[in-house]
């Protein structure tokens, strides 16, 4: 499988900067993404597994091949 994410390009700005998504961030997005507050008004539960975010960064490097997504 081609590393889409490693493709995508990086936005800089004085305040922020926008790269692609690394393995290393995978704590952090469990974190926001088990957050019952963070979560209240997104599409699915808060996650209750680590697991999840090994999961869905993995469906991200194929999204990209179908168009389906912004990888920011």
């Amino acid at each position: 499988m081609t590393d889409i994410l490693a493709k995508v390009p990086v936005l800089t700005t004085p305040r922020l900067v926008l790269r692609h998504i690394a393995r290393d961030d995978l704590d952090a997005i469990y974190a926001i993404h088990a957050d019952p507050r963070a979560m209240r008004y997104w599409s699915f539960a808060p996650w209750t597994d680590r697991a999840q975010a090994d999961t869905w960064f993995n469906e991200r490097g194929t999204l990209g091949h179908s168009h389906e997504h912004c990888p920011w």
